[in-house]
């Protein structure tokens, strides 16, 4: 009797799972789509780049098709910036026409890969419960259908960086190929996929006592022959062709956009200068936490409940969750440091934080205790960076808003 009821439990769960994961697939695939010609919401941010970046970011596919050639005018050759977008734009043009549905399916399409991406593998690695609710936080995620539904090359990033995550999970020959993506990402979609370099290495070292692909130095080896290959390619297929051009644009995005930031400014300015930035990442005019406050809500309780672990000898978080939170940590700490931080560059930290997020409800849902069994100091700072976390958000997202209106 005890058989039979539990197996009748085990097919009420699956089918809960299912149920789960086609609305996910099916909602999220609805809010991608639906009505792409129509523009986004006006209000969404103080920034304009929802109406203007995502048409420059392909402009260079759309030239191929109309003119017959890539760069329209060589002042500007926009597909040496973006080149794995626009070769996406362009079989999309060339398959469909061109058109603004068309346009706006290259950002629909990378997003639609991510959730197909995220449930095949976290299901891997973290189980179906997992990858039905990674897929689940990421589908209903409203910064990332709105930058899903215009071709902004933060959607294909995300993808790429999200490949990069699983693909370190794996052995030797996954970590070569997740080094060759992130460079192809950081050289070819956007400079911010650097970030996960160190993010890569933090988590291979702490991983080192119980990695069998071969240990640190191999792994991280590995990662970076992926990085030189993708440079190598980046140098044969982009810089060559147009080399000065190439040089001024990474000049003029990575050091002379942060010059007024750091030009004659002590040690100490700087590092409180990112301390500040750090701790307002994502509040007040950027906005990001209160545009998901479910979310970043489940991803502070993840986080807690995955620091609690760290520092035990029993491990008993998995090394998926543990990435997890190193990439939101990492992709934080990175955010900060620059000195102009729109809504469209803290989108990337949506991935990392449905993760962590999805760790804490596999915990719920797995009916396993919330905090993992840890050492006193271990739990003490988890929940020290998890309270101030939410408080300071808290304060600054809805008490002063309230202050402030009132």
């Amino acid at each position: 009797m005890t058989t039979r009821t539990n197996r009748r439990r085990a097919i009420i769960d699956r089918r809960i799972q299912i149920l789960l994961l086609v609305t996910a697939l099916g909602l999220g695939a609805v809010f991608r789509l639906a009505y792409l010609a129509s523009d986004p919401p006006w209000d969404f941010t103080w920034s304009q780049a929802l109406f203007t970046d995502g048409a420059r970011a392909i402009d260079g596919a759309r030239s191929r098709i109309v003119f017959n050639t890539w760069i329209l005018d060589p002042r500007s050759p926009v597909v040496l910036f973006y080149p794995l977008m626009n070769l996406l734009a362009f079989v999309i043009f060339k398959l469909a026409g061109v058109g603004l549905v068309q346009a706006n399916l290259s950002g629909a399409i990378p997003a639609l890969a991510t959730l197909v991406l995220v449930y095949i593998c976290m299901r891997k690695v973290g189980g179906e419960v997992a990858a039905s609710l990674a897929v689940f936080n990421l589908g209903f995620c409203y910064v990332h259908i709105v930058y899903s539904r215009v071709p902004m090359v933060e959607s294909l990033e995300i993808l790429m960086l999200l490949a990069c995550f699983l693909l370190l999970l794996g052995g030797l020959g996954r970590r070569f190929l997740c080094g060759l993506l992130m460079g192809l990402a950081a050289l070819m979609v956007k400079m911010h996929a650097l970030h996960f370099l160190p993010v890569a290495t933090l988590f291979l070292w702490l991983e080192r006592r119980e990695d069998r692909s071969g240990g640190f130095l191999r792994s991280i080896l590995a990662v970076a022959a992926g990085v030189v290959v993708a440079g190598l390619v980046w140098y044969l297929a982009v810089y060559r062709v147009n080399p000065s051009v190439v040089v001024k644009y990474f000049k003029s995005n990575i050091f002379v956009a942060q010059r007024g930031e750091y030009t004659n400014a002590t040690l100490f300015d700087i590092l409180t200068r990112r301390i500040g930035a750090l701790v307002h990442l994502g509040s007040g005019r950027d906005g990001l936490f209160v545009k998901v406050p479910v979310l970043y809500a489940l991803g502070a309780a993840g986080s807690l409940s995955v620091l609690s672990g760290f520092g035990n000898g029993k491990r008993e978080t998995k090394p998926w969750e543990r990435l997890a939170l190193i990439w939101l940590v990492g992709i934080m700490a990175s955010l900060s440091i620059l000195s102009y931080r729109p809504l469209r560059y803290l989108a990337l930290i949506i991935p990392s934080l449905a993760l962590v997020a999805t760790s804490f409800q596999t915990r719920l849902a797995e009916g396993k205790g919330l905090l993992a069994a840890s050492k006193p100091r271990w739990f003490a700072l988890g929940f020290s960076l998890w309270f101030a976390a939410v408080l300071i958000h808290f304060y600054q997202d809805i008490v002063f808003r309230l202050l402030r209106s009132g």
